[in-house]
């Protein structure tokens, strides 16, 4: 069985084989994780919509899940570019 360990190092991602030997590096780790968790944050706004509580609860848990990622998603991806640089 061949397992795989992400490893970050300079900013990017290189995937490590069980025998130690270096895997390929991951070009461009900010550009995969915004598509990722934008990706994520889309899925995360389905069940809101879903549950069936009234449009006050509704809209408080899509405020809930777009707001931090508002926030969140473009901070670490500006580290991850920074890193890489």
């Amino acid at each position: 069985m061949v397992r795989r360990l992400g490893v970050v190092t300079r900013g990017r991602v290189q995937l490590e084989l069980h025998d130690g030997e270096p895997g390929p590096v991951l070009a461009r780790p900010a550009k995969r994780f915004v598509w990722t968790a934008v990706s994520l944050t889309a899925i995360s706004l389905v069940p809101p919509l879903l549950s069936g509580a009234n449009t006050a609860t509704t809209t408080a848990l899509l405020g809930l899940h777009l707001v931090p990622a508002t926030v969140m998603i473009p901070t670490l991806a500006r580290s991850l570019r920074t890193r890489a640089d």
